[in-house]
């Protein structure tokens, strides 16, 4: 393979901006954008971790508006366990490819594939960031996949036609 650099001009010196790795026999280990690659994966890591934490307001800065809002916002996160960082770091896989990022952690009962997009920066002195757009959790055993944002928008679901049967409400059960 070949590690091409590139460099940007920075107050009159050269820096590099970015690294990128070709491997022309084996495609699956190239690394298109190592800065990409790290700002993936930060928020990926970023994402766990507020998540673990319950962290709504870290949560929010790190998902995509649509995820959030419909998903995770009026969720109780402690229902659905994801893995940690830290149980991650050694066992995960992250995939660049044309503005998506797929962060992948395989632990033994389970996988788990976090969805993340790329956002472009608003103006060239901001970063490029990725934002957390879906989660899928693979059921190894049962062989059967979970998106985190339908597990607890069917639970939102269960929980108002529960309280609707309770309150009698037929206008809310119709």
């Amino acid at each position: 393979g070949q590690m091409l650099i590139s460099f940007r001009r920075h107050n009159g010196h050269w820096l590099i901006h970015d690294v990128a790795v070709e491997n022309k026999t084996e495609k699956d280990k190239q690394i298109p954008s190592v800065r990409q690659l790290a700002i993936a994966l930060n928020s990926a890591v970023e994402f766990l971790d507020a998540y673990a934490a319950a962290d709504k307001t870290r949560l929010k800065a790190v998902s995509k508006p649509s995820f959030y809002s419909g998903s995770l916002e009026s969720s109780d996160l402690n229902l659905v366990s994801l893995p940690t960082p830290a149980a991650s770091a050694t066992t995960h896989q992250l995939r660049l490819e044309a503005g998506i990022a797929d962060f992948i952690v395989t632990q033994s009962h389970e996988v788990m594939k976090m969805n993340l997009l790329r956002v472009e920066a608003e103006d060239s002195q901001s970063a490029v960031k990725y934002l957390v757009s879906d989660v899928s959790i693979y059921d190894l055993e049962e062989k059967q996949e979970k998106r985190l944002s339908s597990l607890f928008t069917s639970r939102a679901i269960v929980d108002a036609f529960a309280a609707a049967i309770a309150q009698r409400d037929l206008d809310m059960l119709m």
